[in-house]
């Protein structure tokens, strides 16, 4: 009983570094060779790899480890959840870094938390160009600051896999300034600008590394009314 004991500790070590090594749980076995370790007779082999099977949703591997060792199978998926649970954890976590980043830094125009959001090396890329490190984080706030006198992040979808964060949003403003676009700066001093976008993170450590951001700038132009859409 007592090696046992040992012998499932050890395994849930060794299934947590392989989350770490291969991204929350993307295995790097395929799911038929999966199947084919678990339902041997080594419990360290079974107790090691549960969690991933778990997290990849190989839940028919759980079902047919259950005709060849009913006995085994209560630890097995006591095990499974388990790492379902620390992964699920893990995962709202970063996804509240960045919506902290949205709402925190952007909206609120609060750059001093760049430090305890983002890892130092990070990098934001745009169309026009990236962004890299802490200056320049705090210069695009404060190009923000002074492009509009309110600014607003509505969160339409959010979601997680692996180290990636995919946001879906959209961007209300009051313009007191001038905006810069790929076509020209313009005056939107007093207008409601409204945009689109769609943002990939990447995580490490649980924090920001990476950033790469697709935003409608047409839409932002006829909405400020300084394009105007063609009618039938």
């Amino acid at each position: 009983m007592r090696f046992e004991l040992l012998d499932r500790r050890i395994a849930l070590m060794v299934s947590l570094f392989q989350f770490h090594k291969t991204g929350y749980g993307r295995s790097p076995l395929p799911a038929r060779q999966l199947q084919r370790v678990v339902c041997t007779h080594r419990p360290f082999c079974k107790y090691a790899l549960a969690i991933q099977i778990a997290v990849r949703g190989e839940w028919r591997v759980v079902f047919r480890v259950m005709k060849t060792s009913l006995c085994g199978l209560i630890p097995f998926v006591v095990l499974a959840v388990m790492g379902v649970h620390v992964l699920a954890a893990a995962g709202d976590d970063e996804q509240k870094v960045v919506l902290r980043y949205f709402h925190e830094v952007l909206d609120g125009r609060n750059p001093d938390l760049v430090e305890s959001l983002f890892q130092p090396e990070y990098v934001i890329h745009f169309v026009t160009g990236d962004i890299k490190g802490s200056g320049g984080l705090r210069g695009m706030v404060e190009r923000i600051d002074a492009t509009y006198s309110k600014m607003a992040t509505e969160v339409h979808d959010i979601f997680q896999s692996g180290d990636k964060v995919v946001v879906r949003i959209t961007h209300r403003a009051t313009g007191a300034g001038e905006m810069r676009t790929r076509i020209g700066t313009y005056d939107v001093n007093g207008k409601s600008v409204v945009w689109d976008a769609i943002v990939i993170f990447r995580m490490k450590d649980g924090k920001i590394a990476e950033e790469w951001v697709n935003r409608d700038e047409l839409g932002a132009l006829l909405s400020a009314g300084i394009l105007k859409a063609k009618t039938n």
